[in-house]
């Protein structure tokens, strides 16, 4: 096993933790439900790719920098 892999782990699951936390995750498309049928390939896989709009989220403190 990998000397590092422990800490990649952290530092993916810390990116993935930002990633929800600052941004908006919404359907690409207005209306649009996310398919989540799964397709066997040599891992379960989704059969059609997740399609997202991201947004950034806007805290309080960047909204009152922009605004002055």
């Amino acid at each position: 096993m990998c000397s590092g892999y422990t800490l990649a782990t952290l530092h993916s699951e810390y990116l993935v933790g930002s990633l929800v936390s600052e941004l908006e995750w919404r359907p690409a498309a207005e209306g649009e439900v996310t398919d989540m049928t799964e397709q066997l390939d040599i891992t379960i896989v989704m059969k059609h790719p997740l399609r997202a709009r991201i947004v950034p989220r806007l805290s309080r403190n960047c909204s009152e920098r922009t605004s002055k």
